[in-house]
C-alpha cells in the first residue's frame, strides 16, 4: 500500500451490489491528504446468501484493528445474523457476529484472510448458549501481534466469552470457560457481565 492511510469503520453505511437497499456497514481506506472526498470503500463482504444469513444492520466496521505496517487488519460485524428455517413460522435469526481478517493491502491474500472468523457458528444456538454471541463487538491484537482476541459479550445469557486465535494458523487457541451446568458457590462470570465487551 503506497503512503499512509487511515482505516475507518462505518457501521451504518449503505450496501452496494447484492446488498443494495440494506445497511450492512463498511470499511473505508482514507489516504492522508488535504482532499475531502478521497476515501475508498474496501471491497469485502459483497455477497449474501439469504437462505443462511442476514447482513442488514450487521454493523460491519464497528471495530477495526491493525497490526501496523506489513501486518494484518481485522474488522467485525457483531450483529451479523445466522438464519435458520427461513420463511417458515419457526424462522430464527441469531446475531452471532463475524469478523474479516485481511492482509496489509486490505485483500484476502491467503487462506486465513476473509470472513470465516465466526466462532459461534455450528455451536448450540439460543440466548442461553451461542445464539446471541455478537462476536467482534470488541477485537484486538495481542501486544506481540501473534494472536487476535475476539470479544463475544452475548454468549450464555450475556455472561460473555473471549476467543483467542492465531492470524497465521487456522486454529482457535483459547476461549474462556463455559459456565458450569452445576450450581456452585463460586460462579466464574455472572449473568449480564458482558465479558468481551
Amino acid at each position: 500500500m503506497a503512503g499512509h492511510v487511515i482505516l475507518v469503520g462505518a457501521p451504518q453505511a449503505a450496501g452496494q451490489g447484492l446488498l443494495q437497499g440494506t445497511r450492512p456497514g463498511a470499511l473505508f481506506r482514507c489516504p492522508i491528504t488535504p482532499e475531502e472526498y478521497d476515501c475508498e470503500r474496501v471491497d469485502i463482504d459483497g455477497e449474501v446468501n439469504l437462505d443462511r444469513e442476514s447482513k442488514d444492520n450487521q454493523w460491519l466496521g464497528v471495530t477495526v484493528k491493525s497490526q501496523g505496517i506489513g501486518g494484518k487488519v481485522v474488522t467485525c460485524a457483531h450483529l451479523y445474523e445466522l438464519r435458520q428455517r427461513v420463511s417458515q413460522p419457526s424462522e430464527t435469526r441469531d446475531p452471532i457476529g463475524r469478523c474479516y481478517v485481511l492482509s496489509e493491502d486490505l485483500t484476502e491474500r491467503d487462506d486465513l484472510d476473509g470472513g470465516e472468523w465466526k466462532f459461534c457458528e455450528g455451536r448450540p444456538q439460543g440466548h442461553e448458549q451461542f445464539g446471541f454471541c455478537q462476536q467482534g463487538l470488541s477485537v484486538s491484537f495481542t501486544p506481540d501481534n501473534n494472536f487476535i482476541l475476539f470479544g463475544a459479550p452475548g454468549t450464555y445469557n450475556w455472561k460473555g466469552l473471549l476467543f483467542m486465535a492465531s492470524p497465521i494458523e487456522d486454529a482457535l487457541l483459547y476461549k474462556t470457560l463455559e459456565p458450569s451446568s452445576r450450581h456452585t458457590a463460586f460462579e466464574d462470570v455472572a449473568h449480564n457481565s458482558y465479558l468481551g465487551l
